[in-house]
């Protein structure tokens, strides 16, 4: 039965706390035990007035984009008011909105900001190739990419390479979380945890992190990781891990469809 196929199972989901839930509540009635263990924080910027000036030379931008939900939240909170903004997007057509996965532009939806590209594939490399197709040159054209401090730098490597003139500015920070929850501590100590979920490179980064600063040490053949995408992946083998399952949707949607395919009788 699907809603029993993960019974005596233990989770540990290592993404915030606060954006844990729409991992743990499937996982849940699915029969697991999960327990929330994240391994960064996310914090505003360190210097906001980055972000107001980009704000205020918004309508010089040709393209802004969201790589992530915490881009949208952060960088929307200083917009004074949502209805020029809207009507600056509709009015001129400038800046148009690029995003990178459908939670994404779900977060902006809610907004009534209207998306005018999004790529199949939910990674960086995908919406370089939109543009590439979609323009002969971005010579001339300018985007901001508001971003979290350690992304990673190929999407405006890759459109600099393009032609275009690129705006990074910090719009959240990530931090390693200071110590494991004493509960999670403990499973990963005596080798109960059955799957760790991870859904970023900050947090597989984090997590091996967090188990030197505590001296755990755990078997690396026999951690199964669960990778959200490609890019997860790549961080979780830079660490000697083999992701155990990889979503090939690259959503939390995707990764629960993924853990139900593998364990589904």
């Amino acid at each position: 039965m699907k809603q029993t196929i993960l019974k005596g199972m233990t989770i540990i989901i290592t993404r915030p706390e606060k954006q844990s839930d729409s991992l743990r509540k499937p996982l849940l009635e699915l029969g697991a035990t999960v327990l929330s263990c994240p391994t960064i924080s996310i914090e505003p910027p360190p210097d906001e007035q980055s972000l107001k000036a980009a704000l205020a030379d918004i309508h010089t931008y040709d393209w802004l984009i969201f790589t992530s939900v915490n881009g949208v939240q952060f960088f929307t909170q200083y917009i004074e008011d949502m209805t020029a903004f809207r009507s600056l997007l509709g009015q001129q057509n400038k800046p148009k909105i690029a995003v990178i996965g459908p939670a994404t532009a779900q977060a902006l939806a809610k907004m009534d900001v209207t998306v005018s590209l999004i790529p199949e594939k939910f990674v960086a490399e995908a919406l370089v190739d939109m543009f590439r197709q979609k323009y002969d040159t971005l010579q001339g054209m300018h985007f901001l990419l508001p971003r979290a401090d350690r992304a990673r730098s190929l999407l405006s490597d890759e459109l600099r390479k393009l032609g275009a003139a690129v705006t990074d500015v910090v719009a959240y920070c990530t931090r390693p979380a200071a110590h494991f929850p004493a509960a999670c501590r403990q499973l990963i100590q005596q080798h109960k945890v059955d799957l760790f979920i991870f859904t970023s490179s900050s947090t597989v980064e984090d997590f091996f992190e967090l188990l030197d600063n505590e001296e755990i040490y755990l078997q690396k053949s026999k951690l199964k990781a669960i990778s959200i995408g490609p890019i997860t992946s790549r961080t979780l083998r830079s660490f000697g891990i083999s992701p155990y399952i990889e979503a090939r949707d690259y959503t939390v949607p995707g990764l629960l469809d993924a853990i139900i395919e593998r364990y589904q009788p």
